[in-house]
């Protein structure tokens, strides 16, 4: 599995992005991305949710997921981010960072 999350907009309006392949991560650690992804149903979000206009101080999220030939990219503005979507992009955040 890799991932990609681009977060872009808020008040400085600038982009960061994290990378992460399941292949640098130990096995609990992947159990836990994989729960986290199912828990956010993320293979069954919409494209885009929460209009990506009208917010310039909000934050956008896009999360690409490629797992097992499935490629899935989700765009969201912040408000429109679900609990179990925000627990998952949080925890990516950690990991990269933690394993950079």
């Amino acid at each position: 599995m890799k991932v990609h999350l681009k977060r872009t907009g808020g008040l400085a309006g600038l982009a960061k992005e994290w990378e992460l392949d399941e292949r640098r991560l130990g096995s609990g650690q992947r159990a836990e991305l994989k729960g986290l992804l199912q828990a956010a149903k993320f293979f069954s979000l919409p494209s885009q949710t929460g209009s990506l206009a009208g917010a310039p101080d909000q934050f956008i999220y896009e999360l690409t997921v490629e797992d097992q030939g499935q490629r899935r990219t989700v765009c969201c503005q912040e408000r429109a981010v679900s609990s179990e979507l925000r627990q998952c992009l949080e925890w990516i955040t950690t990991a990269v960072d933690r394993t950079a």
